[in-house]
């Protein structure tokens, strides 16, 4: 187990027991060094995977209710019930975590947009055609990206 491991362990341990709390300002970074056995810089490696993976949540909750106001917007029973499904099937992945990332969440963003105009126009074909677009996008990720049977994405 590396250090940058343990020192995450051992913060998931503070809060699994109560010492730290959400929103609570962690203690001086000597501090922590000090309780949890690490160096500075093993400290502030999880300080950087926390933030990625804070961002990497809150990303998926805002393409989670996109999606889910879309369902919605439809009036489709059956639509909203299968993306209830294929968002379960899919909270293992990690696709904004990958090396293209960058590209990923840009690509997601001119989806949702074109979506978005062509609702706006009621225009159902153009509609169709940026909903086909995204999806096979979101595929294509998605299976690149699949979570390995015992670890992370694959990618």
């Amino acid at each position: 187990m590396t250090a940058t491991d343990e020192a995450a362990d051992g913060l998931r341990a503070m809060i699994a027991n109560g010492e730290l709390t959400p929103g609570q300002q962690l203690p001086a970074e000597s501090e922590l060094c000090a309780r949890l056995g690490v160096s500075r810089g093993s400290l502030r490696e999880v300080q950087k995977r926390l933030a990625v993976a804070e961002d990497e949540a809150e990303r998926h909750a805002l393409d989670r209710e996109f999606h889910s106001a879309l369902c919605e917007a439809s009036g489709n029973e059956a639509l909203a019930a299968l993306a209830d499904v294929l968002r379960a099937r899919g909270s293992h992945y990690s696709i904004y975590g990958a090396a293209e990332a960058d590209t990923i969440r840009l690509a997601g963003d001119l989806g949702h947009e074109a979506l978005i105009n062509a609702m706006a126009a009621r225009d159902p074909a153009a509609t169709a055609a940026a909903a086909t677009a995204h999806l096979s996008q979101t595929e294509a990720w998605l299976r690149r990206y699949a979570p390995l049977p015992d670890g992370p994405a694959a990618g």
